[in-house]
């Protein structure tokens, strides 16, 4: 269990140094599209990052389901949770 606690931590401060800002202008995904995600993005159960881990996104595509003011609600494969809007590649 501590173990997986300092997996978390070290993920969640890795992605606090996101190297692409999201612009203000920037095209955003609607709800229902795909969008490309950096690797090992998490998805947590509710919109915070101490919340249950639902999956780590290794790689590839997350569909948008609804977008929040920090989190998105999305949809990898099987799994359904919320993703950091700075892990999503706009």
């Amino acid at each position: 269990m501590q173990f997986e606690e300092s997996i978390k931590e070290s993920l969640i401060k890795n992605r606090q140094r996101d190297p692409h800002p999201i612009a203000a202008n920037a095209a955003k995904p609607d709800e229902g599209q795909e969008a490309a995600v950096l690797p090992y993005a998490l998805l947590f159960r509710h919109q915070d990052h101490r919340s249950k881990l639902v999956h780590i996104v290794t790689s590839g595509k997350v569909t948008i389901l609804k977008h929040g003011p920090t989190y998105c609600l999305v949809r990898c494969g099987p799994h359904e949770g919320y993703l950091h809007k700075g892990m999503i590649l706009w």
